[in-house]
């Protein structure tokens, strides 16, 4: 896992030459953006209570539900086989598990193109196999904004205006390996701009499996 915010002290050369060096390796990879907005009481468990009920304060606070939004941004059509969408859930039940975040629903958030025949049952019926109870209300379809060859920064304004109150957001790594480090970095940075804490998780497995270990 790397903090992104550890770039500033080095130069995009040196930061994404780690991620390249860890995606040849065939390594997961999990970058932290804004990791600073999280929740301390998220972090540090109040020895009183953290044995007892989850911090209901944490996740409803003046009628606003925090949640651990799973945001898939794949354009092409998805079958819910990326090993990217599975781990990136598999980390969110991790979580989950945790007494802290225990409280925090999980969403699923699909951007599609126009005309996608997805449904939110597909991405209730994805996390299921997961053993992740997806509420309905918590399995979203928006469109992509732009089409399909929508721009990081259309991305971010949607990610912003639908998960502003999220205690986390996790979205999708790009393979740092096929664009230039300047080039890659400033795209983290416009896709995460604003964004509450956000994992940013790409895999190495090419096909997913579907498992509850990790």
């Amino acid at each position: 896992m790397f903090d992104w915010q550890a770039a500033a002290a080095a130069t995009p050369d040196v930061f994404v030459g780690v991620l390249n060096d860890a995606v040849l390796l065939h390594k997961n990879v999990v970058v932290f953006r804004h990791c600073d907005k999280v929740d301390a009481a998220l972090l540090v468990p109040d020895a009183k209570h953290s044995w007892v009920r989850p911090p209901r304060r944490l996740w409803r606070l003046d009628g606003v539900v925090r949640t651990v939004d799973v945001w898939i941004t794949e354009p092409k059509p998805w079958s819910g086989t990326s090993s990217h969408v599975t781990l990136m859930l598999q980390l969110a039940h991790v979580l989950q598990s945790n007494v802290q975040w225990k409280g925090l629903p999980i969403r699923l958030v699909r951007v599609c193109d126009d005309g996608n025949d997805e449904s939110a049952e597909h991405l209730i019926h994805v996390a299921s196999e997961l053993r992740i109870a997806l509420h309905p209300t918590h399995a979203l379809l928006l469109p992509m904004p732009g089409g399909a060859a929508a721009a990081a920064v259309e991305i971010n304004r949607l990610v912003r205006d639908h998960s502003r109150d999220a205690a986390l957001v996790v979205m999708p790594l790009a393979d740092p390996t096929v664009s230039q480090p300047d080039e890659f970095a400033a795209t983290v940075e416009v896709l995460t701009n604003g964004l509450p804490p956000t994992m940013m998780v790409w895999s190495a497995d090419g096909e997913s499996v579907i498992t509850t270990c990790i």
